[in-house]
């Protein structure tokens, strides 16, 4: 039986989607990393059966007090594609996707993120999820005065106001195909010169500085908008407001087959 951990790592169509507002393209002081698995393998090694969470760490440079480079484009909502997406009523959807293409429940979510303290980037793996599970995420704007580096936001109490951003898997029993939404439309589509996801959809700052903004928080729900949690109650969720101090989060989604039933695969 093929391993279920490499199969996760092989490149696939339904790799379909990468959210950013700081996209990372190269980290060049970026050596090795450490990985751990919450909860930790079954005692048979087999596959994960409850939503999990693998955590890795980066271990810095040789110079540890100095955090990674990055070659970033900040300050929008950058969404990448494989295939097209259009907005039919409130949401955007793929654009006449062939059967094989449609995009079911999201499976995993990939979140890289980039904090004001050692170790300056994690990776966590979020998997094992329950159907109809959802991606919510919050803006963060910056302050009318933003400092020197332009790198000050203003204070934001996220679970006090609704999500600004929705994305759901589509799901063929439900009758649901993928729903996104967003608070503006977004721009026409360019190219991003990557053969796996080519479009680029953005979402841009509005003119001035006060436009600009990060992701100031994520969450992962289920069919019922309650926050999913892995067997310690640990949620799946971060913000700019944890002790951790995160200030940038990268997102990357794996969906499932649109219907789960059909074992044709894309990749």
């Amino acid at each position: 039986m093929p391993n279920r951990e490499n199969q996760d790592l092989k490149t696939s169509r339904r790799s379909f989607t990468k959210i950013a507002t700081t996209a990372l393209v190269a980290l060049p002081a970026l050596v090795s990393w450490s990985c751990k698995k919450t909860p930790p393998p079954p005692p048979d090694n087999g596959p994960p059966t409850t939503p999990t969470t693998d955590v890795c760490f980066s271990s810095g440079g040789v110079e540890e007090h100095i955090p990674p480079m990055g070659v970033t484009d900040g300050g929008s909502l950058i969404l990448e594609t494989t295939g097209e997406i259009e907005k039919k009523s409130n949401y955007y959807e793929q654009k006449n996707p062939a059967d094989e293409d449609r995009l079911g429940d999201i499976t995993k979510v990939t979140v890289i993120t980039e904090t004001a303290t050692k170790p300056y980037l994690t990776v966590n793996r979020y998997y094992v999820l329950p159907p109809n599970s959802q991606l919510l995420l919050w803006y963060q704007r910056l302050k009318q005065n933003p400092g020197n580096d332009e790198c000050d936001f203003e204070p934001i109490k996220f679970d006090e106001v609704p999500p600004d951003v929705t994305i759901q898997g589509g799901n063929k029993a439900a009758g649901r195909p993928l729903r996104m939404s967003f608070p503006e439309d977004l721009k026409p589509k360019e190219k991003t010169h990557k053969c796996k996801r080519p479009h680029k959809y953005t979402q841009p700052d509005k003119s001035g500085s006060q436009g600009h903004f990060r992701i100031g928080q994520w969450r992962l729900v289920d069919g019922n908008k309650q926050v999913i949690k892995d067997v310690f109650g640990k949620p799946f969720e971060d913000s700019v407001n944890k002790p951790t101090i995160p200030e940038h989060f990268s997102i990357y989604i794996d969906f499932d087959h649109y219907d789960p039933n059909s074992k044709k695969s894309s990749e």
